[in-house]
C-alpha cells in the first residue's frame, strides 16, 4: 500500500524499505507483532532437521544425559 503495488510485486529494494517499516514501526503493537511473525519464521527454518548441519547444531534426543552422566 506505501509503494503502491503488492509485496511481492515490488522491487527488491522497496520490499526491503517495507519490512525495514515494518521491524521499527513507531506503533509497538506492530513492532511487536511483527517481531513475533519474525520469530515464527525463524523457528520453522531452524526446526527442519536440513538446517541443522549448515548451523551446526547437533540435539540430544535422550533428553536426560547430562543428569545421569
Amino acid at each position: 500500500m506505501r509503494f503502491g503495488a503488492p509485496f511481492d510485486r515490488l522491487a527488491p529494494a522497496a520490499q526491503d524499505a517495507v519490512l525495514r517499516w515494518f521491524m521499527d514501526a513507531p506503533a509497538a503493537k506492530l513492532r511487536g507483532g511483527f517481531w513475533g511473525l519474525r520469530a515464527l519464521v525463524f523457528m520453522g527454518y531452524y526446526g527442519q532437521p536440513e538446517a541443522w548441519g549448515a548451523i551446526r547444531y547437533a540435539p540430544s534426543f535422550s533428553g536426560s544425559e547430562f543428569l545421569h552422566g
